[in-house]
């Protein structure tokens, strides 16, 4: 069976970092609790502020599910990520299937 990665990347408000480090903690948390998935959240090395959330997901299925929950956030604790994100329009989201 192949592996998935979904990532959505977006660039978040500088002087809003260090709440959004806090929530992204609870998100984390609520998300390798509550789920089968491997979730973490990465910076950019070279962008600071650039940050990307990446779901590991064994099933097509589970990545349907991740852009379900990610367009209709139906947790107060998702939808606050929004407020942190610089630019909504520019929020990238990524499926990346194991070839070898």
């Amino acid at each position: 069976m192949s592996k998935i990665i979904f990532s959505v990347s977006y660039e978040i408000i500088p002087e809003k970092r260090k709440e959004y480090l806090a929530l992204m903690k609870q998100v984390q948390k609520r998300i390798n609790r509550a789920t089968n998935q491997n979730y973490t959240v990465y910076e950019d090395a070279d962008r600071p502020n650039l940050m990307t959330e990446v779901f590991y997901l064994d099933k097509e299925k589970d990545v349907e599910e991740v852009k379900r929950l990610q367009q209709k956030k139906p947790d107060s604790l998702f939808e606050k990520i929004d407020q942190y994100i610089l630019n909504l329009e520019q929020v990238a989201c990524r499926t990346f299937n194991e070839i070898i």
